[in-house]
């Protein structure tokens, strides 16, 4: 068997049968203007409000457009990136970033995992 099919063959088996699924695209800014907010808890710390305005400082950097900043606690289903601490995260510096549907979610440790 010729090695080059061989292994196209096998890249060909990998990509059908990867674990991996497509994450949906999340709108952030779209021609200079916000498609996406940034959510903070209600009774949001100081680390929460200084990781949604250092993203933020960041977004206008890039786009030269602000995202409205909002508090909620309701994971709602519009484009958002959700930014809260999480008492599942072992280091107080640590984080995970997942994503859902048209959602961001950063999850914080105790300290500075936020940011």
């Amino acid at each position: 068997m010729n090695l080059n099919y061989l292994f196209y063959l096998l890249i060909l088996a990998s990509s059908v049968f990867s674990p991996f699924k497509a994450i949906s695209e999340i709108s952030v800014v779209v021609n200079g203007k916000s498609k996406s907010t940034i959510v903070i808890p209600e009774k949001f710390t100081a680390e929460e409000l200084r990781a949604a305005n250092f993203l933020n400082d960041h977004f206008f950097k890039i786009s030269g457009c602000t995202l409205p900043i909002i508090r909620s606690d309701k994971l709602f289903s519009k484009n958002a990136i959700f930014i809260s601490k999480s008492k599942s995260i072992a280091s107080p510096d640590g984080f995970t970033i997942n994503s859902s549907g048209k959602k961001l979610i950063i999850h914080g440790g105790s300290n500075k995992g936020c940011i």
